[in-house]
């Protein structure tokens, strides 16, 4: 393995790095223009609906996040073989960043209210997602912060699933969109965290 990654591999963890970047930033610069929009109740999608008055900023962004989560699996992959990470971790994480990708830019252009707005299986791969960032940096020595950080973002899933399921009492009418929002971190999020890592690592452990 060489000591540093090639300049594809770089790129390619500079877009993972921007992946929750591009998904929250989208948000930020498309709420401006719905009138009434609230973080705390309505949900992401809708600032890309026709009851925007400009939904191609969210939709543009859901896309290029979308392009820049499949570069960034291409990045990701080739960092964690470098690293020495187990093969089949590697392929596993890889594939979980290609089905978000592929989500994002389905989302972005069914978006509502087209019926086919919801990715359906294209996306399942990204709810493994979380173990499988934990499985592939578990045995290297070079990781034990991001572990701890992946440990905890996997322990906020266990958190969030009953109060997404209803089971807590929480009013998911009235926070639905901050939890959505919750949702999305523990699954974006460390797409970039990720990207961040094996850019400043570079080398095996």
């Amino acid at each position: 393995m060489s000591a540093q990654p090639s300049a594809a591999t770089r790129a390619c963890l500079w877009a993972a790095a921007a992946v929750p970047v591009l998904y929250f930033g989208a948000q930020i610069a498309a709420a401006p223009f719905f009138p009434g929009y609230r973080f705390l109740t309505d949900s992401a999608s809708l600032l890309g609906s026709d009851r925007s008055t400009l939904p191609q900023i969210l939709n543009t962004g859901a896309f290029l996040t979308g392009v820049a989560a499949l570069a960034a699996a291409y990045g990701v992959f080739q960092g964690l073989r470098a690293l020495g990470s187990r093969s089949v971790w590697s392929w596993l994480v890889a594939l979980s960043i290609v089905s978000t990708g592929v989500s994002s830019i389905w989302a972005s252009i069914f978006h509502l209210p087209d019926p086919r707005h919801n990715p359906g299986a294209l996306g399942a791969g990204t709810f493994l997602g979380p173990l499988a960032f934990l499985l592939a940096f578990w045995s290297l020595r070079c990781a034990r912060h991001l572990r701890i950080y992946l440990a905890i973002n996997l322990a906020a899933i266990a958190v969030l699933v009953p109060i997404m399921a209803g089971l807590t009492g929480v009013d998911l009418q009235r926070y639905g969109g901050l939890l959505q929002r919750c949702v999305a971190a523990v699954f974006y999020v460390p797409i970039g965290v990720i990207g961040w890592f094996l850019l400043r690592q570079g080398r095996r452990c």
